[in-house]
C-alpha cells in the first residue's frame, strides 16, 4: 500500500450476522484509517443494536461506513464502483450468501470447484462474468 504509482482501490465489505461475528475489526480498521484513499473497510452487520455504532470506535451507520440490516442491491450499488474494464470484484463467504450475491459456485465430485455464470444481485447491477470472481 506504499507504492505511490499504485492506483489499486479496494473496498472491502464485511457482512456479519451480529457483533460477536466480527473479526479482526481493529486490524482492518487501522489500515483504513492509515490509506484511506485506497482501502474502505464497510461492516454490514444483520443484528446491530443501536448503540454498537457508537462503540469500540465502530463508524455510525451511514452508507459509506457501516450498515445494519443485510445486503441489498441497493446496498452494493452505494458501496461498489459501476461495471467497468478495470473492476474486479471478488465475492467469498458462505455458500448462499455467494448465490444471492452472485450465484452459486458449481461443485462435482473429483473436480475442482467452478464459477458458474454470473446471477443474483451483481448481475442485476451490470455487472458481467469477467468482473467477479467467486473465492
Amino acid at each position: 500500500m506504499n507504492d505511490p504509482s499504485d492506483t489499486t482501490k479496494v473496498t472491502l465489505i464485511l457482512a456479519n450476522k451480529s457483533v460477536q461475528d466480527v473479526i479482526y475489526k481493529e486490524e482492518l480498521d487501522a489500515l483504513s484509517g492509515t490509506h484511506p484513499s485506497k482501502l474502505r473497510v464497510v461492516h454490514v452487520l444483520e443484528e446491530a443494536p443501536d448503540e454498537f455504532w457508537g462503540m469500540k470506535g465502530y463508524q455510525s451507520p451511514n452508507p459509506s461506513t457501516g450498515q445494519t440490516g443485510r445486503i441489498t442491491v441497493e446496498s452494493l450499488r452505494t458501496l461498489l464502483p459501476a461495471p467497468a474494464d478495470n473492476i474486479k470484484v471478488l465475492v467469498c463467504g458462505k455458500s448462499g450468501m455467494v448465490k444471492a450475491i452472485a450465484g452459486p459456485k458449481i461443485f462435482e465430485k473429483g473436480k475442482a470447484p467452478q464459477q458458474g455464470p454470473l446471477l443474483g444481485m451483481l448481475k442485476e447491477l451490470g455487472y458481467s462474468e469477467q468482473h467477479v470472481f467467486k473465492v
